[in-house]
């Protein structure tokens, strides 16, 4: 609990040098709001790499490339000091992470990796043989509408069949519309749903049907 209250000092710092009032007061809100109980549904997708993959294109040229561990402090001024930590833990543990640059600033990212730990990567998800899951593709906030975490997530696609995995997993909130209708484009179909509940520090996670 101390590590948590450690990170949500942190975190407020940070949004006290970038951000303004009105945000910060909406971070609070919902920060204090999820901290005893949180609820989320998802939809369990997933995507066969054995078939093609379709074409999609950003609306601005954009460079990919796999993270080093210097490279995560491009992110320092954009995501919160927490999950940057969760970040570093997680390429460290091998993660693959997929960064785009617009003219030398940082677009968007994604991971993949073909293992999830609970203590490595906050989730309990079950990878059979040739799976691998792709998460959090983030595309900042002035770079949305441009189709670049589209092309970011078929380029973590692409990286996994050109290293022979043959099935792509994710899970997506089933309130987020705008990332269903881009994954519905690459081709991902629904396999099973997941909740997750917590109760102050207490996290469960429950699949509806265990088809995926």
């Amino acid at each position: 609990m101390i590590v948590k209250l450690q990170g949500v000092v942190q975190d407020l710092i940070w949004h006290f040098r970038h951000k303004n009032l009105d945000t910060i007061g909406h971070w609070l809100s919902e920060t204090s709001r999820i901290f005893f109980y949180h609820r989320i549904e998802y939809f369990v997708l997933t995507r066969s790499l054995k078939e093609p993959l379709p074409s999609l294109k950003a609306r601005l040229p954009i460079a990919y490339h796999v993270a080093e561990p210097d490279d995560l402090s491009c992110l320092k001024d954009t995501i919160l000091p927490s999950k940057l930590a969760y970040f570093r833990n997680r390429l460290a543990h091998g993660r693959i992470c997929i960064l785009g640059f617009h003219q030398n600033n940082v677009a968007a990212y994604g991971w993949t990796t073909d293992e999830v730990v609970f203590n490595i990567d906050n989730l309990q998800l079950r990878l059979g043989p040739g799976d691998a899951y792709v998460d959090d593709i983030y595309t900042l906030p002035t770079y949305r509408r441009q189709g670049i975490g589209g092309e970011l997530h078929l380029r973590c696609l692409q990286y996994l069949k050109e290293r022979g995995f043959k099935r792509s997993v994710l899970i997506v909130r089933m309130d987020n519309v705008p990332a269903l209708k881009i994954d519905k484009k690459l081709g991902y179909k629904e396999s099973d749903r997941l909740s997750f509940r917590r109760k102050f520090f207490k996290r469960e996670y429950r699949y509806h049907n265990d088809r995926f």
